[in-house]
């Protein structure tokens, strides 16, 4: 038996092909991905701290760029400790001491979120400012793929294109 049922056959999904798409670069990937690690930062802080009665989040969970350190009877009284990570790898944010972490009061949580963004943000408007060559420094460490290539080889960085290219 055969059917031809026009409304299924008129409205069936074809896959198209992929587009080959143009690998992004190494610096704008990695100032976006940070900005929007730090956007999500400043929700979850909002969600916990500025937001009243029972919609505040109750359960102190980790965000990505802070997590609660110093448990307290209201969360006024709250520690945190927040960083900065680019990738995976976290960055100093004093330079005094060196420290990747602070301890801070969860009531200046949110200004520290957003002075970073704005540091962050400020590091595309000024890329050759030495703060904007250190983070591409580091987005280039932490960009070069894990696997091997498939074709042998090995990964090379590409300044041209600011992408990892296969060396054979």
């Amino acid at each position: 038996m055969k059917l031809n049922i026009q409304t299924a056959v008129s409205n069936k999904i074809v896959r198209k092909p992929a587009a080959s798409k143009e690998a992004q670069r190494i610096f704008d990937k990695y100032l976006s991905s940070t900005l929007a690690k730090i956007d999500r930062s400043i929700a979850d802080a909002n969600g916990r701290y500025n937001t009243e009665g029972d919609s505040a989040y109750k359960i102190a969970k980790p965000s990505l760029n802070w997590k609660v350190v110093g448990k307290a009877d209201s969360l006024e009284n709250e520690n945190v400790m927040v960083f900065l990570k680019v990738g995976i790898e976290k960055v100093i944010i004093d330079q005094e001491t060196g420290a990747t972490e602070l301890k801070v009061p969860s009531s200046v949580l949110i200004s520290v979120l957003e002075e970073m963004r704005s540091n962050i943000e400020n590091l595309a408007e000024d890329r050759e400012s030495q703060e904007a060559r250190d983070f591409w420094e580091l987005a280039i460490k932490q960009a070069k793929p894990k696997t091997t290539p498939k074709n042998g080889g090995t990964w090379a960085y590409d300044g041209g294109t600011d992408t990892y290219i296969v060396k054979q």
